[in-house]
């Protein structure tokens, strides 16, 4: 039997979602008053906005960006926090923490990259910001197929704090696209044990186990995420793949006819 290769496995990847990274994130810096020469520059413009004025615009700017991105209304966050961005300068890492996000969201990724440079520059002194902007950096990379150099920036989030289930995600994402299916399994496990009811960790898992010639076990999380997302074609198409290297070609051929119905 020819054991199967992660590379016969690659798949188009998908955004994980996660309200507690955002959440970190916020909570670092929100509230961070806006630097005094910004504040002398509205001042110069005639309306002279109070400090306190200014710092009421940006909290609800960030606010509003942060409901919109969640609801997944990327086009608005990204106005919301261009406005954020605007009132600091462009020097607070929080509003360019989340425009990034919403970038990535609405796919103008090269502009996310841009805004995640920024945050790793101005944000080394919010404590847990440089892991989130790491790991929001290796999902857009994973997007667009840039898996080495995701696997570079997921590997440093991890690294950074073990213990993110988020993170243990993307790096295990970014091992199964890479070939190493020992370690993926270690992660996507170590992710799993935070939440079983996502198919997304599952399929992953999935097929580190086929890499690892452990079938049995790769249709067994396989046949979990097909229960947790029936309507997903990439779940059917890991299934198939598997069926066929245990050479179970009837099995193969009806997930192939679910992926294609699913498609």
């Amino acid at each position: 039997m020819t054991r199967m290769t992660l590379s016969s496995l690659r798949l188009p990847t998908t955004r994980s979602l996660s309200a507690s990274r955002l959440a970190l994130a916020l909570a670092g810096c929100l509230l961070t008053a806006m630097p005094a020469a910004q504040v002398a520059a509205q001042d110069g413009a005639g309306t002279q906005p109070t400090r306190e004025e200014l710092e009421e615009q940006f909290k609800v700017a960030v606010t509003e960006g942060r409901d919109q991105l969640e609801a997944g209304d990327f086009a608005a966050a990204v106005q919301s926090f261009d406005t954020a961005v605007q009132l600091t300068g462009g020097a607070n890492p929080t509003p360019l923490f989340f425009r990034a996000r919403a970038l990535m969201g609405a796919g103008e990724y090269e502009a996310a990259l841009e805004d995640i440079k920024n945050v790793l520059t101005y944000g080394q002194s919010v404590q847990g910001l440089v892991p989130e902007a790491r790991n929001l950096r290796a999902e857009v990379y994973l997007e667009l197929g840039a898996v080495d150099r995701a696997l570079k920036d997921a590997e440093a989030a991890v690294k950074a704090n073990r213990n993110n289930p988020a993170y243990q995600l993307n790096y295990g994402k970014a091992l199964v696209l890479t070939g190493n299916a020992s370690a993926a399994e270690k992660a996507l496990s170590k992710y799993l044990a935070t939440d079983d009811q996502t198919a997304e960790p599952y399929r992953l898992r999935a097929q580190a186990y086929a890499g690892l010639g452990k079938f049995a076990k790769g249709l067994a999380d396989i046949e979990r995420a097909i229960e947790l997302d029936p309507s997903d074609h990439e779940n059917h198409y890991v299934q198939a793949l598997i069926f066929l290297q245990e050479e179970n070609y009837i099995g193969a051929a009806d997930a192939l006819r679910s992926a294609i119905n699913n498609y």
